[in-house]
């Protein structure tokens, strides 16, 4: 497999199925993060590739939610097709920003 979306498919089953063990539509809602946000919620930050594991749709949807909540939530888009470690480069700094100003 070299093909970035065939991996991330082939992974993305795999993880659900380990941490879920039953995929069922009930199960899955109860761990989708859009769901589970409330007004709980502190200031967030996301990042996503902009073709990766993770569909930029998701981080939109839960954008999207976290508006409806007046909550506030920043998302830097990525280039690429990398998850998590992959854009450490992209996302360290901005990070350590984003801590400094909420943690003043």
């Amino acid at each position: 497999m070299t093909d970035p979306h065939a991996i991330h498919e082939s992974f993305y089953k795999y993880f659900i199925t380990n941490y879920v063990k039953r995929p069922t539509p009930e199960n899955l809602a109860a761990i989708n993060p859009v769901d589970l946000l409330s007004s709980k919620i502190g200031p967030t930050l996301l990042f996503n590739s902009a073709d990766e594991l993770t569909p930029l749709s998701g981080a939109l949807a839960f954008i999207k939610k976290a508006a409806t909540l007046n909550r506030e939530v920043a998302l830097q888009i990525v280039p690429g097709t990398g998850h998590a470690r992959d854009y450490t480069d992209y996302a360290l700094v901005p990070t350590l920003n984003f801590f400094n100003r909420q943690l003043r």
